[in-house]
């Protein structure tokens, strides 16, 4: 839901840009008021370009609408934005004008001239992982929104771009993935995962993996099928490292 404050005074500060983002942060997120959509899922849900959408997040940021939390390996490659929905007593009302984006992309554009960036901007050719998961976690924040019942199924059906996703997040911890993709055991293993725990979950577990699978005596996971067959020596190791890992996956 999205708070009246926003449309009756934030929404003329953090412009169109910031508004639609806005929409898609208030779409995804959970009662925690936490949510990763990524940067193309929020540009194609509004059919717009990416820097539009990094313009959007930069005016929210800096209006202390939202909060951007990044993370990266220990590699220093990229694996998330977390954007937090702040408070509207912490919001910020003053004059200023926003002219920088300060939100890491996934083709690594970070603090740049807004102007400069733009659809014909080149991408970078380094081909990172992208920091945000491409899937759509609205499935994973049932409880405690004020979602319809017609607009929920029964069952939850992954769709094969949602699938990739979650294979392609392994290649942290396991480089040479890309026969997983086309694997029907490795591609039912990570469907099976969706379907029991989520997406957000199966997503924060696969994550940690790159913390984890470094440290003496833990499972060796590096791709889908060792995670769903190995996931409970996993929680062992973790519970014994006495590892904060309150995001993933809990039997």
């Amino acid at each position: 839901m999205m708070d009246d404050t926003y449309l009756n005074g934030q929404a003329k500060l953090c412009g169109w840009q910031g508004t639609i983002v806005y929409l898609s942060l208030c779409r995804h997120a959970g009662k925690d008021q936490e949510c990763f959509p990524s940067i193309n899922l929020m540009a194609e849900e509004h059919a717009v370009s990416r820097p539009t959408i990094l313009k959007g997040i930069d005016n929210l940021s800096n209006r202390n609408v939202i909060k951007v939390e990044k993370a990266r390996t220990k590699n220093g490659q990229w694996l998330n934005n977390t954007y937090i929905l702040l408070d509207k007593t912490e919001w910020d009302y003053s004059k200023k004008e926003s002219s920088q984006v300060n939100v890491v992309d996934s083709d690594q554009v970070n603090v740049v001239d807004s102007d400069v960036v733009n659809e014909n901007t080149p991408p970078s050719q380094r081909r990172l992982l992208d920091q945000v998961n491409v899937v759509d976690t609205k499935e994973t924040h049932i409880q405690g929104n004020t979602f319809k019942e017609t607009h929920l199924s029964s069952k939850t059906s992954f769709a094969g771009r949602e699938i990739n996703d979650m294979i392609e997040l392994f290649r942290a911890v396991n480089p040479n993935i890309d026969d997983l993709f086309k694997n029907k055991t490795e591609r039912k293993a990570i469907e099976f995962l969706l379907e029991k725990y989520g997406v957000e979950k199966t997503a924060n577990t696969i994550r940690a993996l790159p913390d984890i699978v470094t440290k003496k005596y833990a499972p060796r996971i590096i791709k889908p099928t060792e995670l769903r067959r190995d996931l409970g020596k996993l929680l062992i190791f973790v519970a014994q490292q006495g590892t904060n890992k309150r995001k993933i996956i809990r039997v």
